[in-house]
């Protein structure tokens, strides 16, 4: 069974995509920084490859979606 966890602070919100069939190993996870501030930094990591980024990101919505769409 594969599970995604989201843990949504005031202003973050972070998340990590686990497999439970395969010792819980992470296949994916990131960070989004600086909601609703004019400038925010989300943080991806896939296969140990780290990807940063930077861009306006409103409302927890915003994010949740940015990260629904990075696991695509």
């Amino acid at each position: 069974m594969k599970i995604l966890v989201i843990n949504s602070g005031s202003s973050s919100l972070k998340f990590s995509f686990i497999d439970t069939k395969n010792k819980f190993k992470e296949l994916f996870s990131g960070h989004i920084d600086g909601i609703s501030l004019s400038s925010c930094l989300f943080i991806f990591k896939k296969n140990n490859k780290e990807t940063s980024n930077s861009a306006s990101v409103k409302t927890h919505q915003e994010a949740i979606n940015l990260a629904l769409n990075a696991l695509k």
